[in-house]
């Protein structure tokens, strides 16, 4: 049962790792190529500073897989960062549909999609964190 458990945290955290990769490779391009609305621009740029650091304390929880505080942030911080870039990137695809005559609202949608995956997976993965500590805890109070 545990082992079902350690291979499920392992899944998700490769496909976020991956989906992280894939997304932050993207949102450069969306900035500042795009000029959204001015009512959540002023997201972009403390959204990649936060994109900066989320990223490097997911590098650095794998070479440091004991460090709760570097997981912490990653977990936490990518999930506050990537909700902000949920209200961005609408941003940015509402305003394309007003200037664009020939808006394709399928691949503007695709990194939205790319949102809303994140999400769920950091969801997903603290409530497997979550429930792996209360194992853990349920073990010692048993030994």
């Amino acid at each position: 049962h545990t082992h079902t458990h350690t291979q499920a945290i392992r899944a998700a955290r490769q496909t976020d790792t991956r989906t992280s990769y894939l997304h932050s490779s993207m949102h450069p391009h969306l900035t500042g190529v795009t000029a959204p609305s001015r009512r959540f621009f002023f997201l972009a740029g403390p959204l990649a500073m936060g994109m900066t650091a989320v990223s490097l304390a997911g590098i650095a929880s794998a070479f440091f897989p004991a460090s709760r505080g570097m997981s912490f942030v990653h977990l936490y911080g990518g999930l506050a960062i990537y909700g902000g870039y949920l209200l961005l990137d609408s941003n940015v695809m509402m305003e394309r549909a007003r200037r664009n005559k020939e808006f394709d609202p399928i691949n503007e949608s695709l990194t939205i999609y790319l949102d809303v995956i994140t999400v769920f997976l950091k969801i997903l993965r603290i409530l497997l964190e979550q429930q792996r500590e209360q194992e853990r805890r349920r073990r010692q109070g048993q030994d």
